[in-house]
């Protein structure tokens, strides 16, 4: 949760370097009811709605807080953390403790885990092939029992919302065959700790963490995610689910952020915590407990797990083909675990190593490595033009179609083939068209037969931003439908704005359709689209991707 304008979650954010542990397997069971008893003590004497219980953080034993912002904390015991009078806050034990300071007119009340003081490693979550068919999600739905994390305007609080979202979500990802763990399921009390160990021992492969937000300001109001500031590997999940939130919702953005929350330090795979909006706000408010807009968050956070999870965690037998073959052209390549130089590198590369390549996506090749897969920068990989796709030896389309895949605008079949004849799909040649002229700005789309999970979604969305789509007249856009010849016209034209003279000369231009026959005139006049040998458009034939490479390779020019 956010509190007091930033203020509690700017002080949660490590300001030491961490030392890096591995998590060994504990026993879980449920909180004692010392913990428990320690919060309550803390807060009997309050109303409820006059206390906020914040997202907890983690310390490890000799490591530091500065909490000299607000340096008068009282501590429920003195055996965990001790905490000087300038504020300075200090591990000294293992276990769990609640500070706590009146600020306001609100009591906060911070949960601190400290683990043991053993030896630890991070053990940060490899993308291995897992020995088993199915997805497995940890889903924990923050504070409970005597927790009631932020109080809202009305009679239900944090917990409460947390609880309802997140039963939501576990009944989508079970729908879609995705096992699920969750750390409560009832109004129950669960320490940060345990929490985090439950999921370790599950060995999920994802964590998702749901809360809600508070603020003073009343006017605060909007969706964001966290990812834990010494695990950026992992700010693709909350991303993936901050970004679909947003598409179902339409709520405001607050974005995808960086901060020392418990949960997230010690679950040791890829995890996120997600605010699902402001309860402190009274028209947000009233949105978070209705069950139908709590289903549209739940939606948006399933979706982005799932696509979190096709895009990163390989499954037995799922083996991505190889589509392209190339060889590093510079010594100490980086390979990262995602697409850009904001992410991890993982490994590197000699000048002359040879790489299969899975997949291109804005000038990145993601390849095998290892046993599993990372990304490097197409700038460095020359492609090997003599294997690139064994089917298009004294093809029309050749050139342009090796041109094509050098770029990384297509990808062949996992055999090695093109199939330049074949037809193409709607969603295919949008994502081609995507690539080929940049377009990169995700807006929002609301055709009835397109899903976030899929995984055309975001190239239609791209194209609706650009102006260039708008889909059938009943709200659909039919990704799967081979693309005719008109209807690729039409695209290509609206999108780079062309116009012709009025005169269509093909012999049979009285069979193209009305509303196709600008943008089909449009690219004649500007040599972009010819038509056959006998000359004949044939508007309503399928485009084929030969085709589709050399139309667009002459609009490039």
């Amino acid at each position: 949760m956010r509190k007091r304008k930033k203020l509690i979650k700017k002080m949660l954010i490590l300001n030491v370097i961490c030392t890096m542990t591995l998590l060994s397997s504990v026993t879980i069971a449920n909180a004692s009811n010392s913990t428990e008893g320690e919060l309550k003590s803390i807060i009997q004497n309050y109303n409820q709605k006059d206390v906020i219980v914040e997202d907890g953080i983690s310390l490890h034993i000799g490591e530091t807080k500065d909490l000299s912002q607000h340096p008068d904390w009282n501590l429920s015991n003195n055996s965990v953390v001790s905490i000087d009078k300038n504020g300075q806050l200090k591990a000294i034990g293992s276990g769990t403790v609640f500070i706590s300071q009146k600020l306001g007119n609100k009591l906060h009340v911070i949960e601190i885990y400290v683990p043991d003081s053993s030896p630890r490693y991070y053990s940060f979550y490899k993308a291995e092939p897992k020995s088993r068919n199915y997805y497995k999600v940890f889903i924990d739905p923050g504070h409970g029992g005597d927790d009631s994390g932020a109080p809202g305007l009305g009679s239900k609080n944090e917990d409460d919302l947390n609880l309802e979202v997140a039963m939501k979500v576990k009944k989508k990802l079970e729908a879609k065959n995705i096992d699920v763990k969750m750390s409560r399921e009832s109004d129950e009390f669960i320490k940060l700790g345990e929490r985090a160990n439950m999921a370790n021992q599950y060995g999920a492969d994802v964590f998702v963490s749901i809360h809600q937000n508070s603020a003073d300001a009343e006017s605060a109001h909007g969706i964001e995610t966290y990812y834990h500031p010494n695990k950026g590997m992992y700010e693709p999940l909350a991303k993936d689910i901050q970004d679909n939130a947003i598409n179902q919702t339409g709520a405001r953005n607050r974005g995808v952020k960086s901060s020392n929350l418990a949960v997230l330090r010690e679950s040791n795979m890829p995890s996120s915590l997600f605010e699902s909006g402001f309860v402190s706000n009274l028209q947000e408010y009233n949105k978070l407990i209705n069950p139908a807009y709590q289903d549209k968050l739940a939606t948006g956070i399933v979706d982005g797990i799932e696509r979190y999870l096709k895009n990163n965690i390989q499954l037995d037998g799922q083996d991505l083909p190889v589509i392209n073959t190339g060889v590093v052209t510079t010594d100490g390549l980086n390979v990262r675990s995602g697409v850009g130089t904001s992410y991890p590198v993982i490994g590197t590369l000699s000048n002359g190593n040879k790489v299969d390549i899975v997949e291109t996506i804005d000038g990145w090749h993601k390849i095998k490595y290892k046993g599993s897969y990372g990304y490097v920068s197409g700038k460095y990989i020359q492609i090997d033009s003599n294997t690139t796709f064994n089917d298009i030896d004294g093809h029309w389309a050749k050139n342009a179609i090796i041109d094509f895949a050098t770029k990384g605008y297509i990808n062949g079949y996992g055999d090695g083939t093109f199939k330049p004849d074949n037809s193409i799909t709607r969603a295919e040649f949008v994502k081609i068209l995507n690539k080929a002229f940049g377009y990169t700005n995700v807006g929002k789309e609301n055709f009835s037969d397109v899903n976030p999970s899929d995984w055309y979604y975001n190239d239609i969305c791209i194209g609706v931003n650009a102006g260039y789509i708008n889909g059938y007249e009943d709200n659909t856009f039919k990704p799967d439908k081979q693309i005719t010849r008109e209807e690729a016209s039409k695209i290509i034209a609206t999108a780079l704005n062309l116009k012709g003279d009025g005169n269509l000369n093909f012999k049979d231009s009285s069979e193209i359709s009305n509303w196709a026959k600008p943008y089909v005139d449009a690219l004649s006049d500007n040599n972009i689209i010819n038509g056959y040998e006998d000359n004949t458009f044939r508007p309503h034939n399928n485009m084929t991707r030969a085709e589709n490479v050399t139309i667009l390779s002459r609009a490039k020019h």
